[in-house]
C-alpha cells in the first residue's frame, strides 16, 4: 500500500501515481486544476498588461496570484510539482507587477 502525499490515504499500487506519489483521485484533480491554470493565467496576464487602470490591472494580477498560491500550497509545498516553471519565481514576478502597477 502507498500513502498519497496529498490526501494521506493508503491506496493500492494500481491506484497510485508513482511519479508524483499521489493517488489517482488527487492526480485527476491536480490535472484539472493545472489545465485550468494553464488556460486562465495567460488570459489574466494579457488582460492585466492591456489594462491602463491600475486598480483593474492589480485586480487581474491578484487573481493570478491567488491561482499560483493555491498551486504552491496544495501541491508544491507537498512535494508534488508538475509545472515546468518555478512557482516561487512566478509568484515573485506577479508581486513585482502588483507593486509596479501601484506606482
Amino acid at each position: 500500500m502507498n500513502e498519497c502525499k496529498l490526501c494521506h490515504q493508503h491506496v493500492a499500487d494500481a491506484l497510485f501515481m508513482n511519479d508524483f506519489g499521489i493517488c489517482f483521485s488527487c492526480g485527476s484533480l491536480m490535472e484539472t486544476k493545472v489545465k485550468f491554470f494553464e488556460e486562465k493565467i495567460p488570459e489574466l496576464l494579457s488582460r492585466a498588461n492591456a489594462e491602463s487602470n491600475p486598480e483593474i490591472k492589480i485586480m487581474y494580477l491578484k487573481l493570478v496570484l491567488d491561482f499560483l498560491y493555491d498551486y504552491k500550497i496544495n501541491y508544491y509545498d507537498n512535494d508534488v510539482d508538475v509545472l515546468t516553471e518555478n512557482i516561487e519565481e512566478m509568484i515573485d514576478t506577479v508581486i513585482d507587477g502588483i507593486s509596479y502597477a501601484r506606482l
